[in-house]
């Protein structure tokens, strides 16, 4: 039978909960000895099909007139291969998708309640910050989610009714859960990632990007605390020949990159002109080098699938790569957000629907930000994955927004919060 060792050295992620998992049920399944990647894309897709249930059950419980719309979209977009193809492989991206469906879905089968006048018992809410917590963990470019989600959780805590929990004690045991929240995320970032995988991100976004782009380069390397003779490592990556990044004790620490942060809030037209270049690939959902493919149907190498990739390919029609995309997309949530909490915002439950998209907003942009200035331009289209995941439910949302207006328009009666 298949074993499995765990390392607490090694590379950490919620994701070893479906890889342990699917150890023990290929033992159970296989007698080859061999580890058949089907039970572990099994495994994946019933914990993603649950918290579609999630999802679906809480959208019907707010957005009575419209949910089939929002069903329709939601099917379109993350059907897509370019998501789904990687709950048949052993990244953590699927641990990205899953565990933010499921928090997402928690949060509105929580906001359900609200509509009905229902008391909350007190499980759905720590269920809430759990799968935020496996979220998180789920790769080391997630962590600095936790602190917009434990914003989002201590909201619920301190709007819903729970059940035998006078006001007071709520707020307190939502504020030290959602500290706990942030702690571990701050706890996963600092020691989540092998050194080895830390230094080859750290060296890449410096040497390749920071210093590799510069015309000043030795006032770079200043500015970052770095020594002057490593100017010799100019465009450099982790990877080239003659690189030795165990020698240099800056590369072994999480701290470089608030220095990378630094020098970017520092140097802005960098920013600007690195955010650029980036966005030409990170609107882009299908990875090249992720195959689909058995070996016997004749497909190149790296070729990419066209099948159930129909949203793909819609919104790069759409969406064209460039930095303005980003910004009207930014602009356009940002307008939909303000209308709504001006317009329609009249009870506990619209305030958290607001709080959901300010949110996802704020995560994407923490997302892209923190992906261009850890990595760079390197495998740009894989780590942008989740950014991707986000812009997309920031699209539900403002088509969610659209249809109710409509809906209402033709019906004025108010039904529900998200129509």
């Amino acid at each position: 039978p298949l074993d499995f060792k765990y390392n607490i050295k090694g590379y950490q992620s919620s994701e070893l909960l479906f890889v342990v998992s699917s150890i023990f049920a290929n033992n159970l399944l296989t007698s080859d000895g061999n580890f058949h990647f089907l039970i572990l894309a099994g495994l994946h897709s019933l914990l993603l099909l649950f918290a579609v249930i999630l999802l679906a059950v809480g959208i019907s419980g707010i957005a009575h007139r419209i949910y089939w719309v929002i069903y329709v979209v939601i099917l379109f977009f993350f059907t897509d291969v370019a998501y789904i193809a990687y709950l048949n492989s052993l990244y953590s991206e699927p641990s990205s998708l899953i565990f933010l469906a499921l928090t997402i879905g928690i949060f509105l089968w929580i906001i359900r309640s609200l509509n009905n006048n229902h008391e909350q018992n007190l499980f759905p809410l720590l269920a809430f910050f759990a799968s935020a917590f496996l979220f998180t963990i789920a790769k080391p470019q997630n962590a600095a989610m936790g602190i917009p989600l434990a914003f989002l959780g201590y909201r619920l805590f301190t709007t819903v009714n729970i059940k035998r929990l006078a006001p007071k004690p709520r707020n307190w045991i939502g504020g030290f859960l959602a500290l706990c929240l942030m702690g571990a995320s701050f706890i996963f970032f600092a020691f989540g990632l092998p050194r080895y995988y830390r230094s080859g991100d750290l060296w890449n976004s410096i040497f390749m990007e920071i210093i590799g782009k510069s015309s000043t380069p030795e006032q770079d390397l200043k500015d970052l605390g770095l020594p002057p003779e490593m100017i010799v490592y100019q465009g450099t990556n982790a990877f080239s020949p003659g690189v030795n990044r165990n020698a240099y004790e800056s590369f072994q620490h999480s701290w470089l990159y608030f220095d990378i942060a630094k020098f970017y809030a520092t140097h802005p037209t960098r920013l600007f002109t690195l955010i650029d270049e980036t966005a030409h690939s990170a609107l882009q959902l299908q990875q090249s080098n992720l195959g689909n493919f058995p070996a016997d149907v004749g497909k190149k190498a790296y070729e990419k699938g066209d099948h159930f990739a129909l949203w793909n390919k819609l919104r790069a029609m759409i969406l064209p790569p460039s930095g303005w995309t980003l910004a009207v997309l930014l602009g356009i949530n940002l307008i939909v957000l303000i209308i709504r909490w001006l317009k329609y915002t009249s009870t506990p439950a619209d305030r958290l629907i607001n709080d959901l998209h300010m949110v996802l907003i704020a995560m994407a942009v923490v997302q892209y930000l923190t992906v261009i200035m850890a990595e760079g331009t390197y495998e740009v289209v894989k780590h942008m994955y989740l950014f991707n995941i986000l812009v997309d439910c920031c699209l539900v949302i403002l088509i969610a927004n659209f249809a109710g207006w409509i809906a209402q328009k033709i019906h004025p009666k108010r039904i529900s919060t998200m129509d």
